[in-house]
């Protein structure tokens, strides 16, 4: 039987949907043809398919070992994809040196690595040589029209995303970004009419009509027609819900009480090792002013930001046996070992000698881990008013880790797991914590900002309180916001849906 056939042979597995005879014959195939490029390649996309990511990366870094170019790119674009940008750049490097083409890809892969890693001057630049070499990549300009309109450059990101939908007209996210980049009113009525249209089209994907009626929902919020923009936030929710699954409250529930029961102040005198390593991790709420309070320290000349790490949440998603087992785990090895992987990145993102900032803000749950391994670390903790917060929240099309958001009532099972779990913090270790009400911070920036720096132990720097004019990049879901500088437009803002919230919603509220 040929390479051709025995892959056309996996494929028919596919089709089926035979996902267990899948990976047992790719695994086989693999180790039979271990020198076949090919076989290998497929075996590799079978794995991805049947959801066996573990046995994809491994089998990819064996192919790559063997030095061929195309093998190299794989295994590279698959820890990047993983989340692993560090990782993978040498292989993406090896195949770049070895001559993969086309060469176009491979500085696609590079600069999205880069970007990730938060070296978003060399991923700008890795993008102008690929349309400098293929003006239309599609991807590439989408990807470089993404980071100036993270710079805050306006102009330039919608020609780029421009340019995308004359190519393309059916590049949805294109037409997202749009409407996120700018406040809408009502002159932009021909923007949303093609939304509205591309909705509807029985050529967008269901993952493309979850992205436009979350923009859509956004769109009548600018405008004030709140009716509008609830209904949309609905479908929206409910097409996310679909694709990612429900949420499960007493799983979560069950799983944050582990981390908890694993913390103890016995457990955290005892020391892993001596570091100077004092990271400061921004937590609590998506939407709750984190990227504010991300701008205000990272403005100040001896801080790094390192954006949004995924780092301990990918860990615990990946394998919530083992990350509940560190919790209490006198095993100082592994505990090093992991606190080593986590400076190893943040100074391979330009932290070296600089107080890094992680502005992830599920980190709240993994505070206990991480006080455990950085001693000096410092928490900041964000808060606002709790209808604000979870109508902010329902409005935003967050990570697909997020289950909770989708409705009201998960929204208020994570925030009482959340505030349980910081009760137990601040028992624990409360004087590394520092709370910032997103009200107050609005309204009294100046106050709010030295009180940080003071909490930080850092010297004031009037540059906080100017960041919106500084050109910083800022890649969250508060792009658009962030560039305004303070105002508290946005305080009150759940009581205009109100109105359009259920009985069952209420009660939630009520709780909340």
């Amino acid at each position: 039987m040929s390479s051709e056939e025995k892959i056309q042979q996996l494929q028919r597995l596919m089709t089926q949907g035979r996902w267990a005879d899948v990976r047992k014959h790719a695994a086989q195939l693999s180790e039979i043809h271990a020198n076949d490029p090919q076989i290998r390649a497929a075996c590799i996309e079978a794995l991805l398919k049947a959801g066996d990511m573990e046995s994809a990366l491994s089998l990819s870094e064996r192919s790559a070992e063997t030095g061929d170019p195309a093998s190299q790119f794989q295994y590279g674009r698959l820890l990047r994809e993983t989340g692993q940008a560090q990782q993978a750049l040498k292989p993406l490097e090896q195949a770049r040196q070895a001559g993969f083409e086309p060469a176009t890809e491979v500085w696609l892969q590079l600069a999205l690595a880069h970007a990730d890693l938060r070296d978003e001057e060399t991923a700008i630049e890795l993008l102008l040589a690929v349309l400098d070499k293929e003006p239309g990549h599609l991807l590439a300009l989408f990807n470089l029209a993404s980071l100036e309109q993270a710079r805050g450059n306006k102009e330039a990101a919608e020609r780029g995303f421009q340019q995308v939908l004359e190519r393309d007209p059916t590049f949805t996210e294109a037409l997202v970004r749009l409407i996120y980049g700018r406040r809408m009113t009502a002159e932009d009525t021909g923007l949303l009419r093609k939304a509205e249209r591309r909705s509807r089209s029985m050529l967008s994907t269901p993952m493309d009509r979850e992205g436009l009626h979350f923009a859509l929902a956004k769109a009548q919020d600018d405008l004030g027609d709140f009716a509008a923009a609830m209904s949309k936030a609905r479908v929206a929710n409910d097409l996310q819900a679909r694709r990612i699954g429900a949420f499960d409250p007493e799983a979560f529930e069950s799983r944050t009480d582990a981390l908890i029961k694993g913390v103890s102040l016995e457990w955290l005198d005892a020391a892993i090792c001596a570091s100077d390593f004092a990271p400061i991790f921004i937590v609590g709420h998506f939407r709750s002013g984190s990227t504010l309070v991300e701008q205000i320290l990272s403005a100040h000349h001896s801080t790094c930001s390192l954006g949004e790490l995924d780092f301990f949440l990918r860990r615990w998603f990946e394998n919530h046996q083992r990350f509940e087992g560190w919790h209490g785990s006198e095993d100082v090895s592994e505990l090093q070992t992991l606190a080593g992987a986590y400076q190893t990145l943040a100074e391979s993102m330009g932290a070296d000698g600089l107080r890094c900032i992680d502005k992830r803000p599920e980190n709240l749950l993994f505070m206990g881990l991480i006080r455990k391994l950085f001693p000096r670390a410092r928490f900041i903790h964000t808060r606002r008013q709790w209808l604000d917060n979870a109508i902010s929240v329902y409005m935003q099309q967050l990570n697909d880790l997020s289950q909770w958001a989708t409705t009201m009532a998960g929204f208020a099972a994570y925030d009482r797991a959340c505030q349980k779990l910081m009760t137990h913090w601040q028992a624990c270790f409360g004087d590394c914590i520092h709370a910032v009400d997103y009200e107050v911070m609005v309204v009294s920036p100046e106050p709010t900002s030295r009180a940080l720096m003071e909490f930080l132990e850092l010297e004031w720097d009037p540059a906080c309180l100017d960041f919106a004019a500084r050109g910083h990049f800022v890649r969250t879901a508060s792009l658009a916001q962030v560039r305004e500088g303070f105002h508290s437009r946005s305080v009150g803002r759940g009581e205009h849906y109100r109105p359009y919230l259920t009985e069952q919603e209420l009660a939630v509220l009520g709780a909340g």
